[in-house]
C-alpha cells in the first residue's frame, strides 16, 4: 500500500495541472471572444422603462434556463447515482467550461461526468446524451415548423419540397427520439462507433417512454425560456420589434445555429451572422440585432461559464480517476 502512495500523489498532481490548464484555456477563450465581439457592438441606445424591464426580465430568466437543464440530467441520473441536484447544477456549469474548447458543445458531457465517481461516469454520459438529444429534437422540430411561416412573412415563394420537409421531418425526428435504441444500433454500423461503443448498445433501451416524454417536456419548456429571453433583448434594443416576427424568426435562427458545426464560445459570431441574415430580411437594423445577439450570448453562455470556472477551482475535481484505497487513509476525493 505504501508503494502506491507516490503513484496516488503523482496522479493527484497531474489532475491539478490538467485542471489548471483547462481553467486558463477557458478564461483565454472567454476574454478573447468578449473583447473581439464587444468592439463590433454599438451599445449607444436610449432605453424606455419597458425596455429596461425587458432586459431585467431576460437576466432573471438565466438561472431558470440552466436549472431546467440541470434538472433534466438529474432526474435521469438519480436512478443510477445518488447525486444531489446541487451537484447536478455544478456539473452542468462545468460542462459549459469544457464545451468552450470543443466543437458543437460535445465537451458538455465530458465536463458533467467528471463530477461523478468513475464507476458512474458511463451512465452519466448516456444520461447527458439523452438530455442533449431531447433539446436537439425540440430545436429541430420547432425550427422546421416555423420555417414555412418565415418564408411567407418575407414574401419568398414556398416550394413544395420545403413544405414536405417542414411537415415530415419533425415526425421522423420525433420517431427517432422515441426509438433511440434503434438509432444507436444504426449508428453502430460505423466502424469507429462499433469499436468504441459496441458494449453500450443496450444503453438507450433502459429509458421508458415516460422518461423520454418527461425530458422532452422540460426541453420544450427550456426552449421557450431562452427564446423569450432573446425576444426580450431584441425588443430592448429595437422597440419596434414585432412579437409575431419573433415567433417565426427566432426558431429559424436556433435551427440554423444548431445544425452548423461550431465551438460554444465561437458560436457567438455564427449566431450574429445568422441573426443578421434572418432578421435583416425582416427589415431590422444591424446594430440592434448584433447588440441583442451579443447580450443573449453574454447572459446564457459567458456568465454561466465564468461560474463554472469558479466551481472548477473550488471543487476537488478528478480529471483522471483516482483509485480508492490505494493506500491507507487515501480516498477518491
Amino acid at each position: 500500500m505504501c508503494a502506491s502512495y507516490p503513484k496516488y500523489k503523482a496522479t493527484l498532481s497531474l489532475n491539478n495541472v490538467i485542471k489548471g490548464i483547462i481553467f486558463l484555456l477557458a478564461v483565454g477563450f472567454l476574454i478573447r471572444h468578449i473583447s473581439e465581439n464587444a468592439q463590433s457592438v454599438n451599445f449607444e441606445f436610449q432605453f424606455s422603462g419597458f425596455q429596461v424591464l425587458a432586459i431585467v426580465a431576460a437576466i432573471l430568466l438565466v438561472p431558470a434556463n440552466w436549472l431546467i437543464e440541470s434538472w433534466k440530467w438529474h432526474i435521469l441520473l438519480k436512478k443510477t447515482d445518488q447525486t444531489s441536484f446541487k451537484t447536478a447544477v455544478g456539473a452542468t456549469l462545468n460542462g459549459l467550461v469544457f464545451s468552450s474548447m470543443l466543437p458543437n458543445r460535445v465537451g458538455e458531457t465530458l465536463g458533467r461526468t467528471l463530477y461523478l465517481s468513475p464507476k458512474n461516469r458511463t451512465n452519466g454520459a448516456f444520461h447527458s446524451l439523452l438530455t442533449s438529444a431531447a433539446q436537439l429534437t425540440t430545436t429541430l422540430i420547432i425550427g422546421l415548423l416555423a420555417l414555412p411561416f418565415y418564408f411567407v412573412v418575407i414574401d419568398q415563394e414556398l416550394s413544395l419540397g420545403l413544405s414536405i420537409l417542414s411537415l415530415s421531418a419533425p415526425v421522423l425526428i420525433l420517431i427517432g427520439y422515441f426509438n433511440l435504441k434503434t438509432v444507436f444500433k444504426l449508428v453502430s454500423n460505423w466502424k469507429w462507433v462499433r469499436k468504441k461503443l459496441s458494449k453500450h448498445n443496450e444503453a438507450f433501451g433502459r429509458y421508458s417512454n415516460l422518461q423520454l416524454i418527461h425530458v422532452l417536456s422540460l426541453s420544450i419548456f427550456r426552449y421557450f425560456i431562452f427564446s423569450l429571453q432573446f425576444t426580450l433583448l431584441i425588443f430592448a434594443f429595437e422597440s419596434g420589434f414585432s412579437f409575431f416576427h419573433a415567433f417565426v424568426s427566432i426558431p429559424v435562427i436556433y435551427l440554423l445555429t444548431t445544425t452548423i458545426p461550431s465551438f460554444s464560445l465561437a458560436e457567438l459570431g455564427l449566431r450574429e451572422s445568422v441573426a443578421v441574415l434572418i432578421l435583416g430580411a425582416l427589415n431590422y437594423s444591424i446594430a440592434p440585432i448584433l447588440a441583442s445577439t451579443f447580450s443573449i450570448w453574454l447572459l446564457n453562455i459567458a456568465a454561466p461559464t465564468f461560474f463554472g470556472l469558479a466551481l472548477l477551482l473550488i471543487r476537488k475535481l478528478n480529471v483522471l480517476p483516482l483509485r480508492q484505497n490505494v493506500f491507507s487513509g487515501a480516498t477518491n476525493r
